[in-house]
This record gives structure tokens, C-alpha cells and sequence, in this order.
């Protein structure tokens, strides 16, 4: 029971503990520069430095 145990934990252990941190974190980084590279361009060409807050009513006006 010994060997088992410790090979189960083993095995399973540093394969899903590397997987799992990998792909989200990779994942979560590509996440925030992707929503902000959309508005990010049409922001900077309306104004630098309400980026955010012109891009939020932009669209919707756009669309009204």
C-alpha cells in the first residue's frame, strides 16, 4: 500500500500541477491584451486617454 500510494500520488501530482498552472496562466494572459488590442486601437484614434470609458459608449451609440 505504501509503494501505490505513493506512486499514484506521484504520477498524478506533478504532471496535473504543471498542466494545470500552465494553460490557465498562458490562457489568462492572452485574455486581458486581447479585449484590450480591440478597443485599444479605436480608443487611441479617439482619444488616448479615455480609452476605456469612450470605447464602452462607442459602440452602443454606433448601433442606436
Amino acid at each position: 500500500m505504501s509503494p501505490v500510494a505513493k506512486k499514484k500520488v506521484s504520477s498524478p501530482s506533478p504532471p496535473i500541477k504543471i498542466s494545470v498552472p500552465l494553460p490557465p496562466s498562458s490562457k489568462s494572459k492572452l485574455s486581458p491584451p486581447s479585449k484590450v488590442s480591440l478597443p485599444s486601437p479605436p480608443a487611441k484614434s479617439s482619444k488616448p486617454f479615455m480609452p476605456f470609458r469612450v470605447s464602452l459608449p462607442a459602440p452602443p451609440s454606433m448601433t442606436s
